[in-house]
């Protein structure tokens, strides 16, 4: 994940998410771990602007600890509350399904 903590592009994230299939969470988790806000949120307007971000999200397959709210929170403070929102209504689903799931195994 080291190089994960020097991305210096918005370019770069994207197309690790998108061509190289490196999970959006891990990539956002290195950004924020790093301060790097700027490439953070201007990858996640880069992905809604192209429609993929709802893709990025949903093929995700990071380890349970991501935390996302803290993702949508920050997207707030910075202003992109469509984004936020859409990261925060993933977050539910994602922990709604994963209950469901752990309900089913202990039947």
């Amino acid at each position: 994940m080291f190089l994960l903590s020097k991305l210096p592009s918005v370019d770069l994230a994207a197309l690790l998410v998108l061509e190289e299939e490196f999970n959006i969470g891990e990539v956002l988790e290195c950004l924020v771990v790093n301060h790097n806000d700027s490439v953070f949120i201007g990858l996640l307007k880069l992905l809604d602007d192209n429609n993929d971000l709802r893709t990025a999200l949903v093929s995700d397959s990071s380890h349970d600890g991501i935390n996302w709210t803290e993702f949508s929170d920050l997207c707030a403070s910075l202003g992109e509350e469509k984004i936020a929102e859409d990261i925060q209504a993933f977050a539910i689903t994602n922990d709604a399904i994963a209950s469901a799931a752990a309900s089913l195994t202990e039947d």
